[in-house]
Formats: structure tokens, sequence, C-alpha cells
């Protein structure tokens, strides 16, 4: 049997009955049933990008299949190629497509179950994490994340009853046997030159077999069979102590209720960090509901801890991100749709296609969503959906705009937008002019010095705003007055700007005298500090890669801390008296173009161009001024 007009053939799968065959020829899906001696091709007008991998169920009704495309991403200054795939799982019989990976990573291997209902992955997320995942096909959910101290999955085989998997490791030259439902490596075996390039797991015969990526070795094992890994052990507490533990917390709470009430900080904070310290009680939620007020009158030291609270996806890429002052709805835009999210349960609240989203904002309450870019600033309803506002940049004029959306007519090439409804952008023409969206009148035209403005910030109250042009200088202007300080920085590359809560600070991200994140005096434009290791490393002769690019840079509402999104998908937190770096909170695998702060510095909002957004709780150390004296 043949398919005539191949000129290449691509992966190849037969179902073990030998009923079935699925192969990719000149990237095409093709499908030959043996008993009727027919063969046909599968209609993939949903895959993005070239097919480059398949596997087949058992019993021939479900294929997984993985597509590869390259995508321009750009910041505005510059332009890059990211590699992305898309996963996904069709019907054979339908030619329907069930289910897609909402995730955009790299994936190195996969597989598919016997029955076609659990997938598979290794995906590789930036240089600092990489994972193996489970995927739940008929509901559209992730059950198992594993990970390993650094290694990429090259290879992937699954015994038939879908429990077990065996996975090969470039970087060790090792196989591991790993139960999916436990999600434990049970063994690890070693021996392999760069990696296996195919492995078979038979757990009948309680075997596995593996070939060296040179076909040089064929290794066999015997599997463990029914052993599984020891049990992660346990001491549970008697009911008596955890009863104790619970009135004793609840004594410490209550007493430094009543001693935030008299004015008694330092003793309130000394109580609620020792029912913190009692066992199970870190994060109860009245402990939580007093330290968040005792940080109203104290100082933040350091973090305590960061929680992942949700990923929100949807979108192909994000370059910007907004929240709510109480963190309860998010917003990211990319360069064709504004998705809003409800934060708590992570549902979409809204979808606004829109070309080119530079700057985002939002309402206090999260009740309006303000995007910028290509030349249009839109103001547009949460609950009703429709676009209030219109601002065409260049004509300098408003219009009442309708559900259909709107025409682009001009070129912004920035813009940031305060939580009173302002916005101020960056036009072609060098000017900054600002907005006040409730009217939409332009309030003010501030003037550019000849060259274009890359990035620009705009405090909350609107009185205060940064602008860093491509020549590398810094203005920090008082919008009321319509005054600017110039702080030279030839040849600087800055990506992002933010003004201290004082503005006696900014912090820019990008590249500047071998720093990548550095603080500027804003009254005096003397340099401060810079946080970043670039020179250290620019010194050692290492090469210059994305990871040392910072994309994104902000400031806590106290100025002691700042945020920072690099090229590799890392988001930083730094002290600003000292320089040092304290946090590095992982998720993303591309760069992070977006960060957000919520006004008390709970919730943080990151945005990545691998199409993620990602919510963090931030849990403050907290110190009374005194103490820290």
């Amino acid at each position: 049997m043949h398919a005539p007009g191949i000129d290449r053939v691509g992966a190849l799968r037969l179902t073990p009955d030998a009923r079935i065959a699925a192969a990719l020829l000149d990237g095409r899906l093709v499908i030959w049933d043996f008993p009727d001696g027919q063969w046909y091709q599968l209609s993939t007008a949903r895959q993005k990008g070239a097919l480059t991998d398949l596997e087949v169920s058992a019993d021939g009704r479900r294929a997984l299949m993985m597509s590869h495309e390259t995508a321009q991403v750009a910041d505005g200054r510059r332009t890059r190629k990211v590699s992305r795939n898309t996963v996904q799982v069709w019907d054979l019989t339908t030619a329907r497509c069930l289910w897609e990976l909402p995730e955009r990573r790299q994936v190195n291997a996969m597989a598919l179950t016997a029955d076609g209902r659990r997938a598979v992955l290794a995906m590789i997320g930036g240089p600092r994490r990489h994972e193996i995942q489970v995927w739940d096909i008929d509901h559209g959910r992730m059950t198992r994340s594993m990970t390993g101290p650094g290694w990429i999955v090259s290879t992937l085989a699954l015994s038939p009853d879908g429990r077990y998997a065996l996975a090969a490791t470039d970087d060790d030259s090792r196989v591991r046997l790993w139960d999916l439902d436990q999600g434990r490596c049970l063994r690890t075996f070693p021996g392999h030159i760069g990696g296996g390039r195919d492995l078979l797991l038979h757990l009948g015969s309680h075997s596995a077999v593996s070939v060296d990526e040179d076909n040089a070795r064929l290794m066999t094992w015997d599997s463990p069979g029914t052993f599984t890994a020891a049990p992660a052990l346990g001491r549970p507490r008697r009911q008596a102590d955890l009863d104790r533990h619970g009135r004793w917390s609840a004594s410490l709470l209550a007493a430094a209720g009543r001693a935030i009430a008299a004015g008694r900080t330092p003793v309130a904070l000394d109580l609620v960090k020792r029912a913190r310290a009692v066992p199970g009680h870190e994060r109860d939620a009245r402990a939580m509901e007093l330290w968040r007020v005792l940080g109203t009158t104290t100082v933040r030291t350091g973090l305590r801890s960061v929680r992942a609270v949700r990923t929100l996806g949807g979108l192909t890429t994000v370059f910007s991100v907004a929240i709510a002052a109480d963190g309860r709805i998010a917003c990211g835009a990319g360069s064709e749709a504004v998705h809003v999210w409800d934060t708590a349960s992570g549902a979409r609240l809204a979808e606004w296609k829109y070309d080119g989203a530079g700057g985002l904002g939002m309402g206090a309450e999260g009740g309006w969503v303000v995007a910028s870019g290509s030349g249009v600033i839109v103001m547009r309803s949460v609950a009703e959906g429709s676009w209030p506002r219109l601002v065409d940049t260049d004509r300098r004029e408003s219009r009442w705009g309708d559900r259909r959306g709107i025409g682009v007519t001009g070129v912004c090439s920035s813009a940031s937008v305060s939580a009173a409804g302002h916005v101020l952008a960056a036009c072609r023409d060098s000017e900054l002019r600002m907005w006040d969206m409730t009217t939409g009148e332009c309030v003010r035209t501030l003037p550019g010095e000849g060259v274009r403005t890359g990035a620009v910030w705009l405090s909350p109250d609107a009185r205060q705003a940064v602008s860093a042009g491509d020549n590398g200088n810094l203005r920090v202007w008082d919008t009321g007055a319509g005054t600017c300080v110039v702080i030279q920085q030839p040849g600087a590359y800055v990506s992002s700007v933010c003004l201290s809560a004082d503005g006696r600070f900014v912090l820019s991200a990008g590249r500047h005298d071998g720093w990548t994140l550095w603080l500027t005096d804003a009254v005096t434009g003397a340099f401060v500090r810079g946080f970043s290791e670039a020179r250290d490393k620019e010194a050692e002769g290492a090469d210059d890669d994305d990871s040392d690019v910072m994309c994104a840079a902000r400031l806590s509402s106290d100025g002691r801390f700042a945020f920072s999104g690099d090229g590799a998908g890392g988001v930083h937190v730094w002290e600003t008296a000292t320089g040092r770096r304290i946090r590095t909170l992982e998720g993303h695998s591309e760069d992070t173009f977006g960060l957000a702060l919520t006004p008390d510095d709970r919730f943080l909002l990151s945005g990545s161009s691998d199409g993620t957004v990602r919510l963090w709780e931030l849990d403050w150390e907290l110190a009374t001024e005194d103490a820290e004296a």
C-alpha cells in the first residue's frame, strides 16, 4: 500500500493489532486501514505550523500530534524569533480535534496512553525548569507534574496500561521509570551515552529496553514490577495536640486584635508572629488578615514566602498586564486581543479583539480597562463590553465607540495608564500626550526631543511621569507644570521604566554600562545602584544571552523592593537598599514583558511572551520602625 506523490516520510506509527497505521507524509497526516485496504488524508487545518511528531492510541481511534511554528515577538524596541509548539489530540474516526494543549512551551517528547484518554508530555520551561506533565484529555486538565534537577527528557515510552512511563534524559544519560499516578520516580537506569533515542516498556514481562542515540547499545533491564517507591512518612498529630494548638493560636490572635485596637503595634506584631509560628497555623485566615492590617503601619524587611496563586492563559503572547486594586480582576494584552479574568476562579470574564496593545490599565475596582497601541487608545467597560471612549493619538481627538471595534490610524509606541483613568502615550512625532479617558480630552502635551520614546510611566495620581528615549536618556516630568529633568544615559537601551511613589528614584530595565536593572536619582540624575549580574558576566567574558536582558521593571509602594522580568521567563525580587536579589519566581518560559502590583503589594501579576499570565501572592516580613533602626 502507498500514498502517491509523497517525497518525505516523517513519523510512522502502527497499532498493536497491525490494523491501523498513521504517518506524517510531507507534513500531512495519512491513515491506512489495512483490513479495508484504504488510505485517507486527515484535514488538519487547525494545526499551527508544520506537523513534526505523531502518536496513535492502541485502538487507532485517537492521534496525538505536534506542530512547530516560529513567531516574531516584538516589545517595541527589538524583534526576535520565538519557537512554539502546538499539541493536539484528534479523533481519527470523526476528524475532529478533541483537545489542545493550552501552553506554548517547547515539547521535547510526547506519548499517548492505549485508550487515548491521557497524554504525557516532556516540557522545556526555560533554563530553570523542565517537567513531565500528565493531561486528562476528556476533561482538559493537567493531573500530574513531575520535575527533576535540571534534566531534559528526550524520549518517552508508556506501559500498556498507561500507569508507568520510561523517560530518557540527554544531559545525564539516564533512563528513569515513573509512576504516573503517584508522580514518583521508581528507578533510575544509568549507562547510556548521549541519552536514549528509542524506548520500549513492557511490564508484562517486567522488562524495559532502550537504544542509544548513536544506535551503539541495546540495553535491557528488569523493571520493579509491583515495587513502589518508599512512601513519604509523616507523623500524625494527636487530636488533643491539634486542639491545643488551635486554642493557643486563637488566644494569641485575639490578644493581637486588642493590641491593634489600642495602637500597640509592636505588641500586636509580636503576637501575630507567635501565632503564625504555631504548627499548622502559618497561613491561618485570621492571622493573615491581621498581618495585612499590620502591614499598613509597619515596614517591610523581606519576603517570608511567595505563593503561586493561579496561571491564566488563552493569549498567544502577552506584552502588558494590569490588576485591580483588590487583586480580584486581572487583564492581559497581546498583539491580537485583550483578556480579562476573575483571579479567584480563573474564569475569563471578557475577551476583546484589539490590534497591537502596548499599554494597559484597569480601574481600581476592575470596572473598566484602558488599552493602547497602533495609534488608538480605547476604554472599555468590563461588565457591558462596550467601547465608551476611543482616542486617536495622531488627530488628538476622541469619539464614542461601539461593539464592532475601531480602525487603526496612527502609531503609538508606548503608553502608561494611571489608576485615575489618565493615559500618557508616546506618539510618533516624539511628543507625549496625556488624556483624561473619562472625558476623552487631551489635557497635556509634553514636548519631545526628536527621538522615538520607547518606554513611559505615569504615576497613579497622574502628577508625575517618566519617559525613555531611543537615545537612552530619561526624562522625569511634572505633568502639571509641563517641566522635566533630563537624565543623560548615552548608549543605554531602556525597555521599561517606573518611578518610586515619593518621586525620588527611577528604576530602569534594559542595558546600561553593563547593568540590566539600575536605580537613578530622579532629582540629580546620579546613578544610585545596579542590581543585575551582567557586569560580572561581562568581565568574565561570558556570552551575552537573552536571560541577561531585563524586559520589565516595577517598584513596591514603599520603594524598598524592586521587581524585574528577564528574557528567559524569570521574575526577580531585589532589595533597593543593597541591590541584593532575595527571590526568583519561576514559571514563565519566555520573555516576561509585563509586571503589575496591587497598591498594597499583596499581589504581583506577570505576563510573558509564552502566552501565560501568572498571579503571585506576596507574604512580607514585617518589623516596626524602631526595631529596624
